[in-house]
């Protein structure tokens, strides 16, 4: 069987998709942000949460394939609930988008005057 069986009697059909479709679910998932206007950085787990994943090795290995392709940009803090890890496990990583994708996805923008009256009240930017 192709799909994750939970205990609650439902189908967890987001268990069994391929690398290159979990890669664009991650893509899209940072372009979908930036795009509702939420800009600050995300953890893996905070990725995985969002693709109804667990927290895992794969969603990080994921991560840095798009962090070397240059999608992402990744930023390491120490972090002191871990610093009881041996080796170089004492840290959170953070991702967002890459100012090159920042600047591909601002120039496929459009803006788009709001009218009330014959007056400009406003301006919606679509993308």
């Amino acid at each position: 069987m192709s799909a994750n069986i939970t205990g609650k009697g439902h189908v967890m059909p987001n268990k069994s998709f391929s690398r290159v479709v979990r890669l664009n679910h991650i893509q899209m998932s940072f372009i979908n942000r930036f795009k509702n206007g939420k800009k600050e950085e995300v953890t893996s787990s905070q990725v995985a949460r969002a693709m109804m994943l667990e927290p895992s090795h794969h969603v990080r290995g994921l991560l840095a394939e798009l962090v070397r392709d240059g999608f992402l940009v990744a930023r390491k803090v120490p972090d002191a609930r871990a610093s009881n890890l041996k080796g170089e496990n004492a840290f959170t990583i953070f991702y967002t988008l890459s100012d090159r994708e920042v600047k591909k996805l601002n120039d496929e923008a459009r803006e788009i005057s709001v009218k009330s009256g014959g007056k400009n009240v406003g301006q919606i930017r679509l993308f």
